[in-house]
C-alpha cells in the first residue's frame, strides 16, 4: 500500500506540534482503530485488517524537542498524582481533622479520611492533565489529536483504542 500522506502543513519534515524541522526518530505513532465490517480506507496509510477491528497507524511528524517535551509532561501528570496522594492525608487531617462523614469507605484508615489517599491521587491527576494542556497552550503547541489525517480519518468512523467510537 502507500506510504503516509506528507502533512499540509509542510510535509513530513515539519513538527506538527510546534513548526520546528522534524525528525523521523521522533515521529508519533498514533493507533487508530475501526469495526472490521466497515472495511473503512486508510487515507494512504498503511491498514492492518483484523478479523474484528482494523487498525491504522499514523506517523505524525514531531521534532525532538516536542517529544521531550511531551515524555516529561506526563512524567510529571504522574509526579503530580503520587504527590497528591501524600499530601492530600496531611492537608485532611490539618483542616478537616474530625470529618469522617463517609464511614463505609474502607481504605486503610478511618471513614472519609481513609480515602484521602486516593481522593489525592485523582486530584493530583487530574492537576497535571491540567498543566499539561496548559503548558500546550502557552507554547502554541498543535495537540497531536488535531493533525489533519486524524481528523479525516476520525471523520470517516475510525477511532482511538479504549474508545466508545464516538
Amino acid at each position: 500500500m502507500v506510504g503516509p500522506i506528507s502533512s499540509p502543513r509542510g510535509g513530513d519534515t515539519t513538527c506538527w506540534q510546534c513548526g520546528a524541522p522534524a525528525s523521523a526518530a521522533c515521529a508519533y505513532s498514533l493507533l487508530l482503530v475501526a469495526n472490521a465490517r466497515w472495511g473503512l480506507s486508510g487515507l494512504g496509510y498503511l491498514v492492518k485488517r483484523g478479523e474484528w477491528q482494523d487498525e491504522v497507524r499514523i506517523r505524525v511528524p514531531r521534532c525532538s524537542e516536542c517529544r521531550v517535551r511531551s515524555r516529561v509532561a506526563v512524567a510529571m501528570t504522574f509526579v503530580s498524582a503520587i504527590v497528591g496522594a501524600i499530601v492530600t492525608p496531611f492537608v485532611w487531617s490539618r483542616f478537616w481533622p474530625d470529618v469522617d462523614a463517609l464511614s463505609g469507605l474502607h481504605t486503610g484508615g478511618s471513614g472519609l479520611r481513609g480515602a484521602a489517599p486516593g481522593i489525592g491521587l485523582v486530584l493530583g491527576f487530574v492537576v497535571g492533565l491540567l498543566g499539561m494542556a496548559l503548558q500546550g497552550r502557552i507554547l502554541g503547541l498543535q495537540p497531536l489529536t488535531t493533525y489533519p489525517y486524524v481528523i479525516r480519518l476520525r471523520q470517516q468512523g475510525w477511532h482511538f483504542p479504549a474508545s466508545s467510537g464516538d
